[in-house]
């Protein structure tokens, strides 16, 4: 039985999509789109990398206003396209990777240490290990991963490049869950007795913090 109280969106005030004038020039020519799908079939993905770096575009600028050192990366796992990844690449701009496949082509298309970041909730050996090769920041939740990360780094003979995840804030006097990352109250202290030359996790070389 149906849940006729089920609604999706915001009702009343609604939300409005932002188009770019190309979709409405593809959306004013139905008889293109059909020619589109009697060629390729359904479903049908229509993209513009133009589109993508105007909006990186705006981002920066808003960065730039405010006089904000800033490094744009786009969440590959939004939108797998390897365009959107080749485009990244030429406008100078960073990809977020999940997963091993998404590292592993990001790679293949021209992604370097400066230009890639791999975040994923669940990191493998093989994910860990093809990040440390290439100098790949990763993103540590816990110390369970500092554990892997260091000890595989130990074992390539290289220094893992990795920031750690942050979450716990408050917000009005409430703390805020999250699954991911690092309890915001400890990680100072965390950090000062286990990350560095001498201590634990001494094959861990940190560069940043995420906030999640």
């Amino acid at each position: 039985m149906s849940n006729i109280k089920y609604t999706k969106g915001n009702q009343e005030k609604g939300l409005t999509p932002i188009t770019s004038q190309w979709m409405h020039d593809i959306m004013d020519h139905p008889g293109v789109v059909n020619e589109l799908f009697a060629k390729y079939g359904s479903p049908l993905n229509i993209l513009n990398p133009a589109s993508f770096t105007q909006n990186c575009k705006k981002f920066k600028e808003v960065f730039e206003r405010n006089n904000v050192k800033s490094g744009i990366f786009y969440a590959r796992k939004a939108n797998k396209a390897k365009a959107f990844v080749k485009q990244a690449f030429k406008d100078n701009i960073g990809v977020d990777t999940a997963s091993e496949r998404e590292l592993l082509q990001s790679l293949q298309l021209g992604g370097d240490g400066d230009h890639l970041v791999l975040t994923s909730a669940i990191k493998t050996n093989k994910q860990i290990e093809i990040a440390i090769q290439n100098n790949v920041p990763i993103v540590l939740d816990n110390d369970d991963e500092c554990i892997l990360v260091n000890d595989l780094a130990e074992k390539n003979n290289k220094k893992a490049i990795v920031a750690f995840r942050i979450s716990g804030f408050h917000v009005d006097g409430n703390k805020l869950y999250s699954r991911f990352g690092f309890d915001i109250d400890e990680i100072e202290e965390y950090l000062i007795n286990k990350v560095g030359e001498d201590k634990a996790y001494s094959n861990l070389s940190a560069v940043g913090l995420h906030f999640h």
